[in-house]
């Protein structure tokens, strides 16, 4: 089994532009994957941490995107799906099937991105 620990800045990135702006930290794990011809849908599980106040701000301004296709919010909690044109490049676009996400996906208020993801060499080099 391999590791690999990512810190980027993800610039294209719509929860690491709102977090930044919003000062607040998300945590959340992806859930599902699917595409079309144009556009691939991602939908995660995300966690708020911050002011209650910067909260409600980042939550008001990403219900309002144009690619969020679902969100359901409890409390400090919200699932959600939305959709990324293939012309955009995401990480989670080029995961492959047999990934685990061994923690929470972290986006900080500065707007570093952290993903640890394991998977074992063999099962991943078959489906290559």
């Amino acid at each position: 089994m391999w590791t690999a620990k990512l810190k980027m800045k993800h610039k294209e990135s719509w929860a690491c532009k709102c977090a930044r702006k919003h000062n607040i930290t998300l945590y959340g794990y992806p859930l599902t994957f699917y595409n079309d011809k144009n556009k691939d849908y991602i939908t995660s599980y995300h966690v708020i941490y911050g002011d209650e106040k910067n909260k409600k701000a980042y939550l008001d301004e990403i219900k309002s995107l144009k690619q969020m296709k679902y969100i359901d919010i409890e409390g400090d909690q919200y699932i959600f799906s939305y959709y990324v044109p293939k012309k955009e490049t995401r990480l989670l676009r080029n995961v492959v099937p047999g990934l685990i996400f061994s923690k929470p996906i972290v986006i900080k208020p500065d707007g570093w991105e952290y993903v640890e993801v394991d998977a074992e060499i063999e099962g991943i080099v078959r489906r290559i």
